[in-house]
């Protein structure tokens, strides 16, 4: 069975003055489209998957920008992550981590995003301060029994958020919960990115 290959892309926003927003750094994630096939609704950073000759860094660049419209140009990519292999073995993701620059204000990025509306509906910020809350952070495990039948447990990473900044609120905005629960490769992808940038 082939394995399809994708990549992402966590963006780390820094306001260094404060203001509109608290000062400190944010991780930009989207709200994925309620018609989207596959994950409609979820929240995940952006990506996707790999195009014919092209490497895994380049992708993610793309697809930042065809989800969101945020260029190239404006990120700073520090390094590339572990790849996430998927539940079902059907594809493996690479995530990368990178600093948007020249943002000095919620305002300033607003300006640059422009999203495509039939995968994203919106657009917000999570600070790292509440990412590393050991109170915001639990796990769950998952039953998945190997093919010979064996039973096989593993635990995945669960964020619980309640503060965001909004971007680009979305249609469901104004009724969506305040507390955002991330979980599943987004999570996952988070934890890695976290334990990369504070090992301790």
């Amino acid at each position: 069975m082939s394995v399809r290959k994708f990549a992402t892309m966590v963006i780390l926003v820094d306001f260094p003055n404060g203001g509109k927003e608290k000062a400190g750094t944010y991780v930009l994630l989207t709200h994925r489209a309620a018609k989207m096939k596959k994950h409609a609704n979820e929240i995940s950073v952006p990506g996707g998957a790999v195009e014919s000759g092209e490497s895994l860094e380049e992708a993610a660049l793309r697809e930042v920008e065809e989800e969101i419209g945020l260029r190239g140009e404006y990120l700073k990519v520090w390094g590339e992550l572990p790849p996430i292999l998927f539940r079902n073995s059907s594809g493996v993701t690479t995530p990368f981590v990178s600093s948007l620059t020249d943002c000095p204000t919620s305002t300033s990025l607003c300006s640059k995003l422009i999203l495509q509306e039939d995968e994203v509906q919106g657009v917000f910020l999570v600070s790292l301060s509440e990412l590393l809350d050991q109170r915001r952070f639990t796990s769950f495990r998952m039953n998945a029994p190997l093919r010979d039948g064996l039973p096989f447990f593993y635990k995945l990473p669960v964020f619980v958020v309640e503060n965001v900044i909004p971007l680009i609120p979305s249609s469901t905005e104004e009724r969506a919960p305040k507390r955002r629960v991330i979980w599943g490769i987004t999570a996952i992808t988070l934890n890695e990115a976290l334990n990369c940038i504070f090992p301790q």
